[in-house]
């Protein structure tokens, strides 16, 4: 159902608070045992000074800059996740996952200062990278990045210079011989351009192809050098026919991407801020997988559910196929926090169908103290939100609600 059935379960909330409320005496109001218990009772929300009308309709990108931004979204859809490659890879990602909106956060993903001024003469459009690690103590680690540019004359350009690049700048700040990258050419591989370094234990391997007008470019790392060069041309088996299958947008009508495309940005009551508040905004299904603690559990649970798309902001929305979807989405999420020994807490007042959580204290993966996870299902709609404050969880699951009901 769409917003329409919220403002119609909105108004029967209404209706209902209305007729539940029987005879006073003595200060006491007696609930009218027909009402629904599960039923929100809005006038017991409290979404603190957060916003709680939706903003109006956000139009179209505007520049190329924005568009582009929005465009590394939708190609998010197409690009490989490591997990897909290798099931255990399903730890923490050695780089964040989102979208590369400038070839300067490239220097960083790739430990190598020269990558970005290799990339910037070559009309670079946008990008996406999918990064994860395994949970295990032998830690093997892929970063799965896609490029796009103008056409594919600057792509293959921009694809040799990367490889240069990578031969003039080792891997670490105070370098020996052995932790040079060297080129590691394969014959039955000629179209990837293949690069190993050694040293501590460890191998690294770096992949750049070229493939239109995208660079496929993977960094691997593994105790075994066989299978750290296997990943890396395993990851580009399945990204290549995986971007054959999206439609890019023409360079010249990238201003004109509607900035909202679902209208979730527009209901969410608060917009991140800082340097990574380029990576919220509206997934796909397969693209949200970039961003949940556990993908490999996550993918079929998706599946079950019908997720049609992912607002990652302040307060999450997944938008399922119908409302017991999202009781289901509620279910499963809950199951996998409670796994990690989080425990009930605190209820959010006035939404009985919300449940929060918190995290164990000596949890190891929480650095800033016990986090309040909530998650509240409202019609084919999830939210989910995780904060260090329990109040202010609280405030922003009331403050969604209330933008999901809105007129």
């Amino acid at each position: 159902m769409g917003r329409s059935a919220l403002r119609a379960v909105a108004a029967a909330a209404v209706a209902l608070l209305l007729a539940g409320c029987a005879t006073v005496h003595s200060g006491t109001a007696i609930r009218d045992p027909r009402a629904d218990p599960r039923t929100v009772n809005t006038a017991l929300l409290d979404p603190g000074d957060l916003l709680t009308t939706p903003r109006p309709a956000l139009g179209t990108a505007g520049d190329r800059a924005a568009g582009a931004l929005l465009e590394a979204r939708r190609m998010a859809e197409f690009v490989v996740v490591p997990f897909e490659v290798d099931v255990t890879l399903n730890g923490v990602p050695p780089v964040p996952n989102g979208p590369v909106v400038s070839p300067d956060s490239l220097g960083m993903t790739f430990l190598n200062s020269l990558i970005p001024p290799a990339v910037h003469p070559h009309d670079f459009v946008t990008g996406f990278q999918s990064s994860a690690g395994t949970r295990a103590a032998s830690l093997t680690r892929v970063t799965n990045v896609v490029l796009r540019f103008a056409d594919p004359d600057n792509a293959a350009a921009a694809a040799r210079d990367m490889g240069e690049a990578t031969l003039q700048n080792p891997i670490v700040v105070n370098p020996s011989p052995e932790k040079q990258w060297r080129a590691v050419p394969r014959e039955d591989r000629p179209e990837v351009l293949l690069y190993q370094s050694d040293g501590g234990g460890w191998t690294s391997v770096r992949a750049i192809t070229a493939h239109g007008p995208y660079v496929l470019a993977q960094l691997t790392q593994d105790k075994s050098a066989e299978n750290a060069i296997a990943l890396a041309l395993a990851t580009v088996d399945k990204q290549r026919p995986a971007l054959d299958r999206f439609v890019p947008t023409a360079v010249d009508q990238l201003a004109a991407l509607p900035a909202d495309p679902t209208g979730l940005i527009a209901r969410s009551p608060v917009l991140p801020e800082g340097p990574r508040a380029h990576a919220s905004g509206v997934y796909g299904p397969h693209a949200a997988l970039n961003f949940m603690d556990d993908p490999v559990r996550d993918q079929p649970l998706f599946d079950d559910v019908g997720l049609q798309w992912m607002l990652l902001s302040m307060a999450n929305v997944y938008q399922t196929r119908d409302a017991t979807g999202a009781g289901q989405l509620a279910d499963g999420f809950v199951a996998q926090v409670s796994d990690r020994k989080f425990t009930r807490a605190q209820p959010i007042a006035g939404m009985p169908t919300a449940r929060c959580l918190t995290s164990p204290a000596d949890d190891p993966t929480i650095l800033d103290g016990p986090l309040t996870y909530c998650v509240a299902p409202v019609e084919e709609y999830l939210i989910e939100v995780t904060s260090t404050q329990p109040a202010d969880a609280h405030q922003l699951v009331a403050a969604q609600y209330l933008m999901l009901v809105a007129p």
